[in-house]
C-alpha cells in the first residue's frame, strides 16, 4: 500500500512539474501558431478551397502560402495532435534549451512543409487548370515533418537516457527516467506506424498526396539530425540529452537527460 502511495505521489509531482515546466518553455508559441493555421485554413475552406488554389497560382509566392489551404478536418487534428510529442520532446531537454528546442519544432515544421510543396511543385506536379500551373495546397505536411523531428529526437533523447548512470539518482528521478524512455519508445514506434501503414508515404497511394508527405517527413528528419549534430559540435548536446558517450558519474552530468532539470542528489 505504501509503495503504491509514494508511485501515486510522485506521478503526481512529475505531472505538476511538467506542467509548470511546460508553461515556461516555448511550447505555448507553438500551440498558438498552429491555432492560427488551423484558423486561416478554415478561412480558405469557406472562401473556397479550389478559388484559393487558383488564386495563389498565379503568384511566385504561391507555394509558400499553400500550407495555409484548407486540407481536411484530418489535418487540423493532426496539427493539435503532435503537439502532445512536441511537450515530451521539450520536457525531456535540459531546461536551458527548452525555448530553443521549441523554437526549432516550430520553424523547421514550416520551413519542411514548405520546401516539400515547393519540390513536390516544381518536379514532381504538373497539374494545369485553366492555362495555370497549379500549387500544392494543404498543411498536412507540417504535421509529418514534425513527425520526422520527434523521431530524430527521441532516438537520440533514448540513447542518452539509457546509458546514464542512475545510481545517484534519487527515487523520483528514476521514476521519471522510466516514463521517459518509454515514451521516447512509443513515439518511435508511433511515427513508423503512421507513416509506414496507416498513412503510407512512401508508396503511390490514392486519396492524398503521399509524395509531398514523403519530402516533409524526410526534411524534416533531415534538418533536425543536423540540429542534434551543430548542438553537438557545440558542446551543447550534453546539455540536450545528457552523456550519450556512456555512463557518467559525473553530478554535473548525471540526470541532466531528465525532465526538469539536472540531479541535484547528494
Amino acid at each position: 500500500m505504501g509503495s503504491e502511495s509514494d508511485e501515486i505521489a510522485s506521478a503526481t509531482v512529475l505531472i505538476r512539474r511538467g506542467w509548470n515546466a511546460i508553461k515556461n518553455s516555448g511550447f505555448p508559441l507553438i500551440a498558438m501558431v498552429y491555432l492560427v493555421l488551423i484558423g486561416f485554413s478554415i478561412e480558405t475552406m469557406e472562401l473556397g478551397s479550389v478559388n484559393t488554389v487558383f488564386s495563389l497560382s498565379h503568384y511566385w509566392w504561391g507555394g509558400l502560402a499553400s500550407i495555409l489551404v484548407f486540407d481536411s478536418w484530418g489535418t487540423a487534428v493532426g496539427l493539435v495532435g503532435i503537439l502532445a510529442p512536441y511537450a515530451i520532446v521539450i520536457l525531456g531537454v535540459q531546461a536551458t534549451d527548452r525555448r530553443a528546442v521549441s523554437m526549432f519544432l516550430l520553424l523547421s515544421s514550416l520551413v519542411s512543409a514548405i520546401l516539400a510543396d515547393v519540390l513536390w511543385d516544381g518536379f514532381v506536379d504538373n497539374e494545369i487548370f485553366d492555362g495555370v500551373k497549379l500549387v500544392a495546397s494543404g498543411e498536412s505536411t507540417i504535421p509529418l515533418a514534425g513527425e520526422g523531428a520527434v523521431v530524430v529526437f527521441s532516438i537520440v533523447g533514448l540513447l542518452a537516457v539509457s546509458r546514464l548512470d542512475r545510481r545517484r539518482l534519487n527515487r523520483l528521478k528514476t521514476y521519471g527516467l522510466f516514463w521517459l524512455k518509454v515514451l521516447y519508445v512509443m513515439m518511435i514506434a508511433e511515427a513508423i506506424l503512421y507513416v509506414v501503414f496507416l498513412q503510407p508515404i512512401f508508396t503511390p497511394v490514392q486519396g492524398y498526396n503521399w509524395q509531398a508527405h514523403e519530402f516533409s517527413f524526410l526534411i524534416g528528419i533531415a534538418l533536425t539530425s543536423a540540429f542534434v549534430v551543430v548542438m553537438h559540435r557545440w558542446n551543447r548536446l550534453g546539455s540536450l540529452f545528457g552523456q550519450i558517450r556512456g555512463p557518467s558519474t559525473d553530478p554535473q552530468h548525471v540526470g541532466s537527460a531528465l525532465p526538469y532539470g539536472r540531479s541535484h542528489c547528494s
